[in-house]
């Protein structure tokens, strides 16, 4: 399914956008076309003010700033009204902690709660026990959030995102979420240095997923390499990127400059797109807010 060729409906058919595994195709070209939309209109100076000042909440252990500023903005440029709970490390049952405090959180017109704590299961716990309110993964390490930042980005320097060509190099299980969103919006991805055979399974229902041994075989003609790899023989070379195509789009965990797996000469270009992944961010939450509002 092409996001150029997409009709967006405007809402979500899920209350809660807990992980991309479970996200339907079309909701994530929903949240996409919403962010671009949104972003449209933000340039045109037209006015995209919710009329029912939804009040939305970040429980957030991180230790990325910008992922929390990205909320905050999100929720303030729609009229939202924002709650930052920060809490200790990543214990998301000290914020439930008796069935009460649960009954009366679900009492007071809150209408989404994101989590961006370290652990992947916290949003996941929360939504359990509000069943009732809608919940969002917003993990950096490898949430949906971040994930569908990432195809954002891709989309906005590449222009397309059915038939793009993904290298992944090392620690693919490590970015589900991100292989699901390329995977559902027809990207075909080939992964070197991780057999997931399961997941692999999974995601080639949508498009081609394939593993491979020679890194530059993997990277030719790609569009998107993305980097997280403790072994050498994959590392982002002078080599391997002589592979992909010239505007090929380079992404790695945050941040890039803490890790070796990148040749310094393409540091300061993946940094670069990286921000872009991280402001865009806000423009996915944005998204997000205003559909859920609208359901």
């Amino acid at each position: 399914m092409d996001l150029k060729n997409y009709s967006p409906k405007g809402i979500l058919s899920v209350s809660s956008v807990l992980s991309l595994e479970a996200l339907p195709s079309t909701d994530i070209l929903e949240i996409l076309s919403e962010a671009l939309s949104l972003k449209k209109k933000t340039e045109y100076g037209e006015s995209i003010q919710l009329k029912n000042n939804p009040f939305v909440a970040l429980i957030t252990s991180n230790r990325l700033g910008a992922s929390r500023l990205a909320f905050e903005v999100a929720a303030s440029s729609l009229g939202a009204n924002s709650i930052t709970l920060p809490i200790g490390g990543s214990n998301i049952d000290s914020f439930l902690s008796t069935p009460e405090s649960v009954k009366a959180i679900s009492k007071l017109g809150i209408s989404a709660f994101f989590v961006g704590t370290l652990m992947k299961k916290d949003a996941f716990t929360l939504s359990e026990s509000l069943k009732s309110l809608s919940v969002v993964n917003a993990c950096i390490d490898d949430g949906p959030v971040i994930a569908l930042a990432s195809l954002l980005t891709v989309y906005e320097h590449i222009g397309r995102l059915s038939g793009t060509k993904a290298c992944f190099l090392g620690n693919v299980t490590k970015h589900e979420n991100l292989l699901y969103a390329l995977s559902k919006c027809g990207a075909d991805i080939t992964v070197v240095g991780e057999d997931a055979e399961e997941l692999f399974e999974n995601c080639k229902q949508y498009s081609d997923v394939k593993p491979a041994i020679d890194p530059f075989v993997a990277a030719a003609k790609a569009d998107l390499i993305y980097v997280d790899t403790e072994n050498e023989e994959y590392f982002l070379t002078d080599e391997i990127m002589a592979a992909a195509k010239d505007d090929c789009v380079i992404l790695h965990t945050v941040p890039a400059s803490a890790s070796n797996d990148i040749d310094e000469k393409f540091l300061t270009r993946t940094e670069e797109f990286l921000s872009d992944v991280i402001a865009n961010m806000m423009h996915v939450e944005r998204a997000i807010i205003s559909l859920i509002a609208k359901k």
